[in-house]
Parts: C-alpha cells; sequence; structure tokens
C-alpha cells in the first residue's frame, strides 16, 4: 500500500531522489539502488508529467508540482493500493483532470485507489464507489448512480444537483447550494 497526504514538509532533496525513495520496500540488503529503480522512477516521471524536474530541489517547486512529486513517490512503489488525501490540492484544473485521468488508467491496470475527494464533480464523474461521510458518520455508500438517486448528496450537502451527458455518455454536474446564506441583489 502507497499513501499520499493531502500536504507535506518540505525536504531539500531533488525531485528524483525524493520520488527514488518510494523505491525503498524493492531494495534487498544493502540498501543500495539499482539501474532498475532508477529507471522506474524516470518511468513515473515522464508519466506524471514531471521528468523536466526531476533535478529541482523540492522547495524550490509549486505546491502542485510538489503535489505531483509525492504521487510519483507513490505511485514509484509499485503497490497494488494507493490511499490519496486529496490528491488534486494544489493543482490547477488542468492538472486535476490529467491526475483524475490517470487515477482512471491505474484502476483499469489493476490498482485500488481510495481518495478523499471534496470535489463531488470529480467524484461523481472517475469514481467507480463512493462513501458519502456526514459530520464523521458513512451516510452511504455505492455507485455513483446509486448514490445520486439516493438523494443523498441534497441532504448531506444542503446542495440541488444538475447534470448533462456528453454524446457519448460522459456526465458533467454542477451545483447549486438549497437555502443560500444570502441573496444576490
Amino acid at each position: 500500500m502507497a499513501y499520499v497526504p493531502q500536504s507535506r514538509s518540505d525536504s531539500s532533496l531533488t525531485v528524483a531522489r525524493m520520488v527514488l525513495h518510494g523505491r525503498f520496500p524493492h531494495i534487498a540488503c544493502p540498501r543500495h539502488y539499482t539501474k532498475e529503480d532508477e529507471d522506474r522512477v524516470e518511468q513515473i516521471l515522464d508519466r506524471v508529467g514531471i521528468l523536466n524536474l526531476k533535478n529541482r530541489l523540492i522547495p524550490e517547486l509549486s505546491g502542485g508540482e510538489k503535489q505531483k512529486v509525492y504521487l510519483s513517490m507513490a505511485l514509484v512503489q509499485d503497490a497494488p493500493l494507493l490511499l490519496l488525501d486529496e490528491p488534486a490540492s494544489f493543482l490547477d484544473i488542468s492538472w486535476q483532470l490529467e491526475l483524475m485521468d490517470l487515477l482512471k488508467e491505474l484502476t483499469g491496470e489493476g490498482r485500488t485507489i481510495a481518495a478523499v475527494l471534496h470535489d463531488l464533480n470529480h467524484s461523481l464523474m472517475y469514481a467507480d464507489r463512493l462513501v458519502i461521510m456526514d459530520r464523521g458518520t458513512v451516510a452511504a455508500s455505492g455507485t455513483p448512480d446509486e448514490i445520486l438517486n439516493l438523494g443523498i448528496l441534497e441532504q448531506v450537502f444542503r446542495l440541488n444537483i444538475f447534470s448533462a451527458a456528453e454524446a457519448d455518455g460522459k456526465k458533467h454536474y454542477w451545483f447549486r447550494r438549497q437555502n443560500p446564506l444570502y441573496q444576490s441583489p
């Protein structure tokens, strides 16, 4: 299992060296990285789109770039289960969508992804199963369609949910708060 927290403290390592630490579970005694480990790091950095950052120091990176490094460090472990806490934190919208596509690809390759997401649109569009929490308690779980049909999102988050489908059936969602705290003029 590999874990990516929502935020981490900075390290003074280069990107490549930091991601290489993710290979630690694959290293036999004595602890020496191999060419295979270094090649795997390059493959993952390329897949995540940050190969060009491999020689940069972590403190020099933006928040989104750091998040990509931590994701890469988890991916290079080749763990069958990834636990992600707000993996889209600090990422611009373009990379958020790339990330969600990458996570979907990984599930297609046989990995299990468990992620905490506060973006309902991403959750509904990409997740196979959802667990809806309400004040620390599981309010419902099921497929996105099951969750939508339950009306639990409207109840828990006090939302009106709207959707539209593309020609290929891919749905997009948007939300409006019920009983807004203020009325616009």
